[in-house]
Protein backbone atom coordinates (compact mmCIF):
# COMPACT_ATOMS: atom_id res chain seq x y z
CA UNK A 1 0.00 0.00 0.00
CA UNK A 2 2.78 2.38 0.94
CA UNK A 3 4.66 1.46 -2.22
CA UNK A 4 1.60 2.22 -4.37
CA UNK A 5 1.19 5.62 -2.73
CA UNK A 6 4.87 6.32 -3.32
CA UNK A 7 4.54 5.29 -6.98
CA UNK A 8 1.45 7.48 -7.39
CA UNK A 9 3.32 10.44 -5.89
CA UNK A 10 6.13 10.00 -8.41
CA UNK A 11 3.62 9.93 -11.29
CA UNK A 12 1.91 13.09 -10.03
CA UNK A 13 5.24 14.90 -9.63
CA UNK A 14 6.24 13.94 -13.17
CA UNK A 15 2.96 15.29 -14.53
CA UNK A 16 3.46 18.55 -12.64
CA UNK A 17 6.99 18.87 -14.08
CA UNK A 18 5.72 18.24 -17.61
CA UNK A 19 2.90 20.78 -17.22
CA UNK A 20 5.34 23.34 -15.83
CA UNK A 21 7.75 22.75 -18.71
CA UNK A 22 4.98 23.19 -21.27
CA UNK A 23 3.79 26.36 -19.55
CA UNK A 24 7.33 27.76 -19.50
CA UNK A 25 7.72 26.98 -23.20
CA UNK A 26 4.48 28.82 -23.94
CA UNK A 27 5.60 31.84 -21.93
CA UNK A 28 8.99 31.93 -23.68
CA UNK A 29 7.36 31.54 -27.09
CA UNK A 30 4.93 34.34 -26.30
CA UNK A 31 7.80 36.52 -25.14
CA UNK A 32 9.78 35.93 -28.35
CA UNK A 33 6.70 36.50 -30.46
CA UNK A 34 5.93 39.67 -28.55
CA UNK A 35 9.47 40.95 -29.05
CA UNK A 36 9.31 40.19 -32.77
CA UNK A 37 6.03 42.04 -33.04
CA UNK A 38 7.49 45.01 -31.17
CA UNK A 39 10.69 45.00 -33.26
CA UNK A 40 8.69 44.76 -36.48
CA UNK A 41 6.43 47.63 -35.47
CA UNK A 42 9.39 49.81 -34.48
CA UNK A 43 11.15 48.94 -37.73
CA UNK A 44 8.18 49.97 -39.84
CA UNK A 45 7.70 53.22 -37.93
CA UNK A 46 11.36 54.25 -38.16
CA UNK A 47 11.67 53.07 -41.76
CA UNK A 48 8.70 55.22 -42.75
CA UNK A 49 10.14 58.22 -40.94
CA UNK A 50 13.60 57.70 -42.43
CA UNK A 51 12.25 57.28 -45.95
CA UNK A 52 10.19 60.43 -45.51
CA UNK A 53 13.34 62.36 -44.62
CA UNK A 54 15.15 60.94 -47.66
CA UNK A 55 12.24 61.92 -49.91
CA UNK A 56 12.35 65.43 -48.41
CA UNK A 57 16.08 65.72 -49.16
CA UNK A 58 17.03 65.62 -45.47
CA UNK A 59 19.64 62.98 -46.03
CA UNK A 60 21.85 63.60 -43.02
CA UNK A 61 18.88 63.63 -40.64
CA UNK A 62 17.62 60.35 -42.10
CA UNK A 63 20.74 58.33 -41.25
CA UNK A 64 20.32 57.87 -37.48
CA UNK A 65 16.63 57.06 -37.98
CA UNK A 66 17.42 54.42 -40.58
CA UNK A 67 20.17 53.02 -38.35
CA UNK A 68 17.59 52.62 -35.60
CA UNK A 69 15.33 50.74 -38.01
CA UNK A 70 18.23 48.48 -38.96
CA UNK A 71 18.97 47.76 -35.29
CA UNK A 72 15.44 46.35 -34.92
CA UNK A 73 15.43 44.31 -38.14
CA UNK A 74 19.02 43.81 -39.37
CA UNK A 75 17.99 41.27 -42.00
CA UNK A 76 15.51 43.52 -43.84
CA UNK A 77 16.53 45.23 -47.08
CA UNK A 78 14.47 48.44 -47.18
CA UNK A 79 16.32 50.43 -44.53
CA UNK A 80 19.74 49.53 -45.97
CA UNK A 81 18.51 50.61 -49.41
CA UNK A 82 17.18 53.96 -48.18
CA UNK A 83 20.38 54.52 -46.21
CA UNK A 84 22.37 53.87 -49.37
CA UNK A 85 20.34 56.51 -51.24
CA UNK A 86 20.99 59.04 -48.47
CA UNK A 87 24.72 58.31 -48.41
CA UNK A 88 24.93 58.60 -52.19
CA UNK A 89 23.24 61.99 -52.12
CA UNK A 90 25.61 63.10 -49.35
CA UNK A 91 28.59 62.35 -51.58
CA UNK A 92 29.66 59.26 -49.65
CA UNK A 93 29.63 56.63 -52.42
CA UNK A 94 31.87 54.08 -50.68
CA UNK A 95 29.55 53.88 -47.66
CA UNK A 96 26.56 53.87 -49.99
CA UNK A 97 27.94 50.81 -51.81
CA UNK A 98 28.27 49.04 -48.46
CA UNK A 99 24.61 49.78 -47.68
CA UNK A 100 23.45 48.64 -51.11
CA UNK A 101 25.46 45.44 -50.66
CA UNK A 102 23.67 44.80 -47.36
CA UNK A 103 20.33 45.46 -49.05
CA UNK A 104 21.18 43.02 -51.85
CA UNK A 105 22.33 40.44 -49.31
CA UNK A 106 18.96 40.74 -47.57
CA UNK A 107 16.99 40.75 -50.83
CA UNK A 108 18.91 39.60 -53.94
CA UNK A 109 15.91 40.56 -56.10
CA UNK A 110 16.00 44.26 -55.15
CA UNK A 111 16.79 45.51 -58.65
CA UNK A 112 17.10 49.27 -57.88
CA UNK A 113 19.90 48.52 -55.41
CA UNK A 114 22.03 47.19 -58.26
CA UNK A 115 21.41 50.37 -60.25
CA UNK A 116 22.43 52.76 -57.48
CA UNK A 117 25.32 50.55 -56.41
CA UNK A 118 26.61 50.70 -59.97
CA UNK A 119 26.22 54.48 -60.06
CA UNK A 120 28.24 54.84 -56.85
CA UNK A 121 30.95 52.51 -58.14
CA UNK A 122 31.18 54.56 -61.31
CA UNK A 123 31.57 57.73 -59.24
CA UNK A 124 34.54 55.99 -57.60
CA UNK A 125 35.99 55.16 -61.05
CA UNK A 126 35.38 51.46 -60.47
CA UNK A 127 33.57 51.10 -63.76
CA UNK A 128 34.41 47.45 -64.34
CA UNK A 129 32.63 46.50 -61.11
CA UNK A 130 29.85 48.99 -61.86
CA UNK A 131 29.30 47.17 -65.14
CA UNK A 132 28.80 43.92 -63.24
CA UNK A 133 26.25 45.59 -60.99
CA UNK A 134 24.24 46.99 -63.91
CA UNK A 135 24.36 43.60 -65.64
CA UNK A 136 23.05 41.90 -62.48
CA UNK A 137 20.21 44.41 -62.32
CA UNK A 138 19.28 43.77 -65.94
CA UNK A 139 19.13 40.04 -65.25
CA UNK A 140 16.29 40.87 -62.86
CA UNK A 141 14.61 43.49 -65.06
CA UNK A 142 15.58 43.28 -68.75
CA UNK A 143 13.17 46.11 -69.63
CA UNK A 144 14.76 48.83 -67.49
CA UNK A 145 16.05 51.47 -69.93
CA UNK A 146 17.83 53.39 -67.16
CA UNK A 147 19.92 50.31 -66.41
CA UNK A 148 20.77 49.90 -70.08
CA UNK A 149 21.78 53.56 -70.31
CA UNK A 150 23.95 53.25 -67.22
CA UNK A 151 25.56 50.11 -68.62
CA UNK A 152 26.19 51.78 -71.98
CA UNK A 153 27.71 54.79 -70.21
CA UNK A 154 30.31 52.73 -68.32
CA UNK A 155 31.05 50.68 -71.45
CA UNK A 156 31.84 53.97 -73.17
CA UNK A 157 34.15 55.01 -70.32
CA UNK A 158 35.88 51.63 -70.55
CA UNK A 159 36.52 52.23 -74.25
CA UNK A 160 34.14 49.52 -75.38
CA UNK A 161 32.39 51.76 -77.90
CA UNK A 162 30.89 48.98 -80.01
CA UNK A 163 29.30 47.36 -76.95
CA UNK A 164 28.14 50.80 -75.81
CA UNK A 165 26.42 51.51 -79.15
CA UNK A 166 24.79 48.06 -79.10
CA UNK A 167 23.48 48.70 -75.60
CA UNK A 168 21.98 52.03 -76.68
CA UNK A 169 20.29 50.07 -79.48
CA UNK A 170 18.60 48.04 -76.76
CA UNK A 171 17.35 51.27 -75.16
CA UNK A 172 16.00 52.41 -78.52
CA UNK A 173 14.34 49.03 -79.07
CA UNK A 174 12.50 49.43 -75.76
CA UNK A 175 11.80 53.16 -76.22
CA UNK A 176 12.03 54.32 -79.85
CA UNK A 177 11.26 57.92 -78.83
CA UNK A 178 14.28 58.29 -76.54
CA UNK A 179 16.17 61.10 -78.27
CA UNK A 180 19.02 61.03 -75.74
CA UNK A 181 19.75 57.39 -76.56
CA UNK A 182 20.28 58.32 -80.22
CA UNK A 183 22.66 61.13 -79.26
CA UNK A 184 24.69 58.85 -77.01
CA UNK A 185 24.69 56.10 -79.60
CA UNK A 186 25.98 58.66 -82.10
CA UNK A 187 28.81 59.57 -79.72
CA UNK A 188 29.85 55.91 -79.41
CA UNK A 189 29.73 55.42 -83.19
CA UNK A 190 31.78 58.56 -83.70
CA UNK A 191 34.49 57.13 -81.41
CA UNK A 192 34.58 54.11 -83.75
CA UNK A 193 35.05 56.46 -86.73
CA UNK A 194 31.65 55.38 -88.04
CA UNK A 195 30.82 58.98 -88.83
CA UNK A 196 27.98 58.42 -91.31
CA UNK A 197 26.18 56.17 -88.85
CA UNK A 198 26.82 58.70 -86.09
CA UNK A 199 25.29 61.48 -88.23
CA UNK A 200 22.25 59.30 -88.85
CA UNK A 201 21.83 58.82 -85.09
CA UNK A 202 22.14 62.57 -84.44
CA UNK A 203 19.58 63.32 -87.14
CA UNK A 204 17.17 60.86 -85.57
CA UNK A 205 17.66 62.56 -82.20
CA UNK A 206 17.00 65.99 -83.75
CA UNK A 207 13.85 64.66 -85.38
CA UNK A 208 12.59 63.46 -82.00
CA UNK A 209 13.72 66.54 -80.06
CA UNK A 210 14.50 69.57 -82.26
CA UNK A 211 15.37 71.66 -79.19
CA UNK A 212 18.25 69.46 -78.01
CA UNK A 213 21.43 71.53 -78.43
CA UNK A 214 23.71 68.57 -77.76
CA UNK A 215 22.50 66.72 -80.85
CA UNK A 216 23.25 69.72 -83.07
CA UNK A 217 26.62 70.35 -81.41
CA UNK A 218 27.80 66.76 -81.72
CA UNK A 219 26.55 66.55 -85.29
CA UNK A 220 28.55 69.68 -86.09
CA UNK A 221 31.68 68.16 -84.57
CA UNK A 222 31.26 65.01 -86.64
CA UNK A 223 30.74 67.00 -89.84
CA UNK A 224 33.92 68.91 -89.00
CA UNK A 225 35.85 65.65 -88.67
CA UNK A 226 34.54 64.40 -92.02
CA UNK A 227 35.51 67.62 -93.83
CA UNK A 228 39.01 67.49 -92.37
Amino acid sequence: MIFRRFLWTIIVVKKIIIIAAVALAVVISAGVGGYRFYAGARYQAELKKGQGLVDAGKYKESLPILDQAISHEPKRADAYYSKGIALKELGRPKEAVESFDRAIQADPNLEPAYFYKGECLSLMDRNDIALDSFTSGLALDPWDTDLYKAKAYVLNILGRYGDSAATYDKVIELDPDDAEAYVLKGDALDMLDLHDEALSAYDKAIGLNPKDPKAYFNKGNTLGVIKD
